[in-house]
């Protein structure tokens, strides 16, 4: 079928092939949020729109208009202006700024239709009244290429009205606009606010050009004092016609070339969506889960500019945070769920800010790191007291990574190289996250790209811990650091010691492949990583009053008086379960009751706030189902008090954070699937409804799929990409083992095991 016939169908594809085995998996066009043309929820934000989200990672669309005319606001991941360093609020800040509006407007100014967010193919389709007649348009940002495309048919002959406007919030950044014979454009270039002699300043800019096919432009002009480009579109009755921007003004398409575009925009979706599957028998978290798949696929990309918080959808000049790369949790939030889902390969470009900025963070460990007490006009007494009983760092540290809390990128940060807000874990805090993406890959090209990262991490932990006698010989290593962002040094703060144990662990075990990948580690290194990992210090355990009641909990720092540090509305204690990864289901009982005591002493600081809390969304549910929380408890909490702020362009709009709140959907896979050093467990903390879940990954590049029925499991099918031992928790409990395969048990909490070792490839599948 030729692409001007496509057009006229204009029907959402759906995914096919849905059903494995006994489960039919849900379609994702079964979750596709509509909304009416004049009411298309917000469209600018200094946060992130509640209108519809088109993108490729890149190049990103936000749906708009009224009842006269459709905009589309087109913004860029990667136009960011370069300004002061030590102020994120100023005219002259350092951010990403929003690009330009492309408005179509019928003569009549009558707009009265209906858009619907086509999930399986990542397209907008309206329909309904458009000018003189009705018409059916498919808006999408093509997978593969910047570009973005409106393509569609009318019942009757009518003249619209096409504009291009180059945003300007920023009086100081150039815009340009311009017109040829066959298409108008418009560019916004960014300043470098900078002194000409800092080497640090940049300069960017985006071009946005239109032409049109099946449909005659004229009167192409440049307006608003070069501003504005403009045009009339003459569309005809019952003939395709598709108006595409791109941003290259000399780039022309044709028919063919549209179908070939479109061919693969929809092939790559049908692909993403394929990854991998669930199906919970619940609607709402389904809508949430699915939803979720799909912001990721639109917002983040390999190859891409990595998201800053509000991703790639700015639509002001002046984002809130700068849009900037939070170090602690916002950034590596977004990232959360992508290695369950079986979309490892979106988080590459994450170390890529980091690894820019490593030369300065380097400086900062040297010349930083003496005066963390001071941070924009705050002094911190408790972290000055440490910094003067430490005089081996009151030079600072050689040879070591040391990061600011908000990174920007090029080598950036975008608060300046001093705001620390006296916090040294925001370097580790990434690199324990990237040790995750390790585990799920054992990607060795991606090893040796981060290698200089996690090596100088290592090198500033070696040597600001603080080593403690605990009698008889014996000592740890203690780790201090602000637990709560600009709380001044703590003592063995939890999350701290998390990322740090995450960092250690996973550069002991992978020593043999960095050797063999070319890296020298030296013995006395190796050594040095070996005694850090053995003897950090444990999680601090306290006491916290929860009902009039003294509990032993996890606690957030090691207190003097031995009492817990609970974090309340933003569970920063458990920050130790993820992105730490010290435990999930390999447990004793005793540390379990710690564990889920954990969650009780965040919630003990009052119900609604813990729940609503606008940091906890990627958090505290899926660390609460690691410990082993409820799953029930959990879920009802999710639907309460987060689902129900849940735009429906399928972001939980808290009028503040961004898309690091696609983290949350992790919370669902660690109830489906966990991993606990080096064993894997199937339906691990769920409700025991049936469930179903395919192509789901393990650690160890296992990928899984199963099925839980009538509250047992009934089978697992698991493919090993590039072989190894792989430990099941025996989930049939005792029954007869095919060939190669044998018993064991877990280290902690001795649960039975069925092990095997696969070649690279390999399929196995167990059942009742």
């Amino acid at each position: 079928m030729g692409y001007a016939r496509r057009l006229m169908a204009l029907a959402g594809l759906g995914l096919w092939g849905l059903a494995c085995g006994a489960v039919t998996f849900p379609d994702p066009a079964a979750f596709n949020p509509r909304w009416e043309s004049a009411n298309p929820g917000t469209s600018f934000s200094v946060n992130l729109p509640t209108a519809a989200l088109l993108g490729n990672g890149s190049l990103g669309a936000v749906n708009g208009g009224d009842g006269n005319h459709k905009v589309f606001v087109l913004t860029r991941g990667d136009l960011w202006s370069c300004g002061d360093f030590t102020n994120g609020k100023a005219e002259n800040s350092i951010g990403p700024i929003s690009f330009a509006d492309f408005n179509i407007g019928p003569v009549m100014r009558t707009v009265s239709s209906a858009d619907t967010l086509d999930l399986p193919t990542a397209t907008l389709v309206t329909e309904g009244t458009f000018g003189k007649g009705r018409v059916k348009l498919q808006s999408y940002v093509a997978a593969d290429e910047d570009l973005f495309v409106i393509a569609g048919v009318s019942d009757t002959d009518d003249m619209w009205v096409l504009r291009l406007i180059a945003h300007n919030q920023k009086k100081s950044f150039p815009i340009d606009a311009g017109v040829s014979s066959d298409a108008f454009w418009v560019k916004r270039s960014t300043v470098n606010l900078l002194p000409k002699e800092d080497p640090r300043g940049w300069t960017t800019n985006a071009t946005a050009a239109v032409s049109a096919l099946g449909a005659e432009l004229s009167e192409l002009a440049v307006a608003d004092g070069g501003r504005e480009a403009r045009a009339n579109a003459t569309i005809h009755a019952n003939k395709p016609f598709a108006f595409v921007v791109s941003t290259n003004p000399d780039r022309r398409l044709t028919w063919e070339a549209l179908a070939k575009i479109r061919v693969a925009h929809e092939a790559w979706w049908k692909a993403w969506w394929t990854r991998s599957r669930v199906a919970l028998g619940d609607t709402e978290l389904e809508r949430f889960y699915y939803g979720q798949v799909y912001l990721l696929g639109a917002g983040v990309r390999r190859g891409k500019f990595p998201p800053g918080l509000y991703g790639i959808w700015v639509t002001t000049d002046q984002p809130s945070w700068h849009n900037d790369f939070h170090m602690n949790y916002n950034y590596v939030g977004t990232y959360y769920g992508c290695f369950a889902a079986n979309r490892c390969e979106i988080a590459d470009t994450l170390p890529d800010p980091l690894l820019a900025y490593l030369p300065q963070a380097v400086r900062n460990a040297k010349e930083i790191l003496p005066h963390l007490d001071k941070c924009m006009g705050r002094f911190y007494k408790n972290t000055r007291a440490y910094l003067d009983s430490r005089p081996d760092v009151a030079n600072g540290i050689d040879d070591a990574a040391f990061y600011p809390v908000a990174l920007g990128p090029w080598g950036a940060s975008a608060e300046g190289a001093g705001s620390h807000w006296s916090q040294v874990s925001d370097g580790v805090f990434q690199c324990a996250f990237i040790c995750t993406h390790w585990e799920y890959t054992l990607d060795r090209v991606y090893l040796k790209k981060v290698w200089p990262l996690l090596d100088k991490t290592a090198n500033f932990f070696l040597a600001w811990r603080e080593k403690e006698a605990t009698g008889e010989g014996g000592y740890r290593y203690n780790v201090y650091d602000s637990h709560w962002e600009g709380s001044g040094l703590q003592k063995n703060s939890a999350p701290a010691l998390g990322c740090v144990r995450h960092l250690f662990e996973t550069l002991v075990d992978v020593t043999p492949v960095l050797r063999e990948i070319g890296i020298d580690v030296p013995a006395s290194k190796f050594a040095a990583w070996k005694d850090m990992h053995e003897h950090l210090a444990d999680l601090p355990v306290g006491d916290f009053s929860i009902n009039g009641q003294k509990v032993r909990m996890l606690s957030g720092v090691e207190n003097a008086d031995g009492s817990a540090n609970p974090s309340g509305g933003n569970a920063i204690n458990l920050e130790s379960v993820i992105p730490g990864e010290v435990f999930a289901f390999d447990v004793t009982d005793a540390f379990r009751a710690l564990a889920t005591n954990a969650v009780n002493g965040n919630i003990a600081l009052g119900v609604p706030r813990v729940w609503t809390g606008i940091n906890q969304t990627p958090k505290l549910f899926a660390t609460a189902i690691r410990t082993g929380y409820p799953a029930q408890t959990i879920i009802d909490a999710f639907k309460a008090h987060q689902l129900r702020i849940m735009q429906k362009n399928f972001h939980i709009h808290d009028n503040v954070h961004g898309v690091e709140k696609i983290g949350a959907m992790e919370f669902i896979q660690s109830m489906l699937i966990q991993c606990d050093h080096g064993f894997i467990k199937v339906f691990p903390n769920w409700t025991g409804a049936d469930a179903a879940f395919e192509h789901l990954r393990a650690k160890g590049c296992f990928v899984i799929t199963s099925e839980m029925k009538d509250g047992k499991v009934a089978y697992v099918r698991v493919t090993a990409e590039k072989g190894g031992a792989f430990r099941l928790v025996d989930p049939f409990g005792g029954a007869v083992l095919p060939q190669g395969w044998t018993r064991g048990q877990t280290r902690n909490s001795r649960e039975p095991t069925l092990e095997r070792l696969f070649q690279p490839g390999e399929t196995a599948e167990l059942g009742r």
